[in-house]
């Protein structure tokens, strides 16, 4: 299945968006960099990280989704509902979240959590560039893309044992979206399916992981 909207329709919206919403994006980074921070340092706090996860996916919900995205895909409203969703479960794990550290300390995990926040920060609109896709015609951080990819790398800093429900949509959204965006030609999406299978195998080798330590 291929989606409804031509490649030039896309990258056209994309730079309506960029343009009439350049503003907020900086804030936009300037908070993401801020929770990448908090996730990374011991002294951070995992309630800051879900708070401003949860900023980031109803800017996507209701600015991208609703007021653009609507414009060439007429399933906008299921794709901002699902956005909103997940705004709501990082709302809840934000309330409940105590001053405690964000970090795991397992290594692959933070390496490829790491990773993925790199290329949703700095190589989606350079890769975007070296492409064609050039600013504002790209996809920078408070798209839908490049947002799931960086949700994906913090959520793999988290520590204890995986809760799926917490991974749930970006997950599906990885592998969804990412399929359809490279059909119509985005092809620096291909770092978010890649992002979207590591994150399935990091929780498929913890989950095991666990289960082999519970048992012995």
């Amino acid at each position: 299945m291929r989606p409804s909207f031509s490649t030039e329709e896309f990258l056209q919206l994309l730079s309506d968006y960029n343009t009439a919403t350049w503003i907020p994006q900086v804030l936009l980074c300037l908070l993401a960099i801020g929770a990448v921070a908090s996730a990374f340092t011991r002294r951070g706090s995992a309630r800051a990280v879900f708070l401003v996860l949860a900023l980031l996916w109803i800017w996507v919900g209701v600015v991208f989704h609703l007021l653009f995205f609507w414009k060439i895909a007429e399933r906008a409203w299921l794709f901002s509902g699902l956005s909103l969703i997940q705004a709501t479960v990082f709302l809840r794990e934000g309330l409940a979240a105590a001053r405690q550290p964000f970090r795991t300390p397992r290594a692959v995990p933070m390496a490829l959590g790491a990773l993925f926040m790199v290329y949703a920060l700095a190589l989606y609109p350079v890769i975007g560039a070296v492409i064609g896709h050039v600013y504002p015609r790209s996809q920078v951080l408070g798209a839908p893309c490049p947002t799931t990819l960086l949700t994906l790398g913090i959520l793999l800093w988290m520590p204890g044992p995986p809760r799926w429900g917490v991974f749930a949509i970006p997950v599906l959204w990885s592998l969804g979206a990412s399929v359809f965006a490279i059909r119509a030609g985005v092809y620096e999406d291909v770092g978010l399916l890649l992002g979207g299978l590591g994150t399935v195998l990091v929780l498929l080798l913890s989950r095991r992981r666990g289960a082999d330590g519970s048992t012995g």
